[in-house]
């Protein structure tokens, strides 16, 4: 869901325009070559690597989707807005039900298929049919949570599913916020591996705001705080924890430190190791959808 309409070179001189910069001071205040901005605004270079994007990002004070040029439209869907999701997760009333909304609370069964279909919609790339039902499908959470404290637990995966929805249509600070609820929401239940898994989720979305540290260092201490003992784990807790250690690695990475990335690998590709084939559908499983409730890192 790139903007094809310009190049990355283009974006990056249009915004380095903006801000009064010439190449030669860009650089400096990025730390990067003068020749690299040079190749990419004479669309020489199509491309950079993620650090040096982040770099340059930082240096204009814009995200780095910008530059990416990811898109704010959707699939023309009847009901797809990003804005409405955006909308729905900054809200002045979070009680708030749409005006049509009967007030009659969905079942929690009722819940938790509407959000396997969300799921397949968004592992499905149908990013404007999953836009144009999340709105309600937040709303329906909520008002089932007012009276069922089970609920929390689909709530949280729609929370994340709006900022999944945001990130990739380039709102990185609203996605932000909608991870953040998703993170209160799985702080409601018992499940630690969905509270662990939401925290990888806002890792993701900071990564893809730039901040790599940060994100870096809230995977580790989420990590640390599900660490198995590999003897007895059970194979749940092995996969949080490892999918957290490789969003510590994608972010080592992506500000180009190699041999850190390599680390946090080493340490995934063991516990990765401990896992069977078969073994994601053995022993405790908190419920059928957390082998799905984390976006891809790309």
């Amino acid at each position: 869901m790139s903007d094809v309409s310009t190049t990355v070179g283009q974006r990056l001189q249009a915004n380095r325009l903006n801000r009064g910069y010439t190449q030669a001071e860009l650089a400096r205040r990025a730390g990067v070559s003068v020749d690299l901005i040079s190749m990419l605004e004479r669309d020489v270079r199509e491309s950079m690597s993620w650090a040096s994007m982040v770099k340059l990002a930082r240096a204009l004070d814009i995200d780095p989707g910008v530059i990416a040029g990811k898109s704010s439209r959707l699939d023309r869907v009847p009901g797809a807005s990003a804005l409405a999701v955006r909308d729905a997760v900054i809200s002045p009333d979070l009680f708030e039900l749409h005006p049509d909304h009967d007030g009659e609370p969905t079942s929690l069964a009722e819940l938790w298929r509407l959000i396997e279909r969300a799921y397949g919609a968004y592992f499905g790339g149908e990013f404007g049919v999953l836009a144009a039902e999340l709105p309600g499908l937040i709303n329906e959470c909520r008002l089932l949570e007012a009276t069922d404290p089970a609920a929390a637990a689909p709530l949280s995966h729609a929370w994340q599913l709006a900022g999944s929805v945001l990130v990739h249509t380039g709102r990185d600070d609203a996605a932000a916020i909608a991870a953040e609820r998703a993170i209160q929401a799985a702080r409601a239940g018992s499940d630690e591996w969905r509270l662990a898994t939401q925290y990888g989720v806002y890792c993701w979305v900071m990564l893809h705001q730039g901040r790599a540290d940060e994100s870096e260092r809230l995977a580790m201490r989420a990590a640390d705080a599900v660490e198995p003992s590999m003897s007895r784990a059970a194979p749940e807790q092995i996969a949080v924890w490892g999918g957290l250690v490789l969003q510590a690695a994608v972010a080592r990475g992506s500000v180009g430190d190699v041999d850190g990335a390599e680390d946090y690998l080493r340490m995934a590709a063991a516990a990765a190791a401990r896992l069977e084939p078969t073994g994601m559908t053995t022993g405790r499983r908190s419920d059928p959808h957390m082998s799905r409730s984390r976006p891809p890192t790309s």
